[in-house]
């Protein structure tokens, strides 16, 4: 009777262990789903730091982090908060143009001075719009024709979901090589995005340190050739967790010209 008790006690013991070996599984596997959901969903994210060094996503931060050199008090802090997904990792940028072209119009040549001298000096522009310069009438007047070159910034963390974002976009107008109007100020959009916001960014201005223009300057042997517009803004990212806020300023700055091209640079400081 005490080995048949032994037996029946061992085999009792097995079971039980087998489940509890099916429900740390499937506790497991519950974990991972809800995981994979607040990713999906954009949502904060918090994981135990065992749970941390399985998934890709979380060790993947886990290693940009100890690139940035932050404690691993601070990491874990930002894992088990679910704010790690906040933590700014990459930039995109994107660049794009609104082409007004189709809703042009003709200004007096007046509006700016030059573009008298220009136009009486310079006949290809009218040559080659004409197709025969013998055909151009003497008051021929240039077309004005206006464009809006943009570029983007967006902040994204480790899986590139966006955190925030920045944007600075020229309207102008070119005749005969010269600009002769412009947007003053320019158009200048920020966003964060819900996620963003829920791990602790925020919005705080433009920086007047990165500010120039819009003005004009000499391109392309036109005295109104070029135009400079450049614009930076400031984020601040504060989980309020043992981790010290910090503050990213993006910039961007656009050159834009007489004959409707346009140069952009950017980039993000701190």
């Amino acid at each position: 009777m005490i080995v048949g008790a032994t037996l029946a006690t061992a085999a009792m013991a097995t079971l039980s262990g087998n489940a509890n070996a099916v429900d740390a599984a499937t506790l497991q596997q519950q974990r991972r789903e809800a995981f994979e959901h607040h990713l999906a969903a954009e949502e904060l994210a918090p994981v135990t730091p065992d749970e941390a060094v399985t998934y890709s996503e979380t060790k993947a931060f886990i290693a940009a982090a100890h690139d940035n050199n932050e404690s691993d008090g601070a990491i874990n802090s930002l894992l088990t908060s679910g704010k790690w997904v906040g933590y700014p990792v990459s930039v995109k940028v994107v660049d794009g143009h609104d082409d007004t072209a189709d809703t042009a119009f003709t200004v007096p040549l007046t509006a700016v001075d030059d573009t008298k001298a220009d136009a009486a000096s310079d006949t290809s522009t009218a040559d080659a719009l004409a197709g025969d310069s013998s055909a151009v009438s003497p008051n021929w007047t240039p077309p004005t024709i206006c464009e809006t070159p943009w570029r983007t910034e967006y902040m994204q963390n480790i899986y590139h979901a966006n955190l925030w974002s920045f944007q600075l976009k020229q309207h102008f107008c070119y005749q005969n090589g010269n600009i002769v109007s412009f947007d003053n100020p320019p158009v200048v959009n920020h966003w964060v995005s819900t996620l963003g916001s829920a791990a602790g960014w925020d919005w705080k201005g433009l920086d007047s340190s990165g500010t120039a223009g819009p003005s004009r300057y000499s391109w392309g042997g036109k005295s109104h050739g070029g135009l400079k517009t450049w614009r930076k803004g400031s984020f601040r990212f504060d989980p309020i967790l043992p981790i010290a806020a910090a503050s990213r300023y993006p910039w961007v700055h656009i050159y834009a010209h007489g004959n409707g091209s346009s140069d952009r640079s950017s980039g993000i400081s701190w």
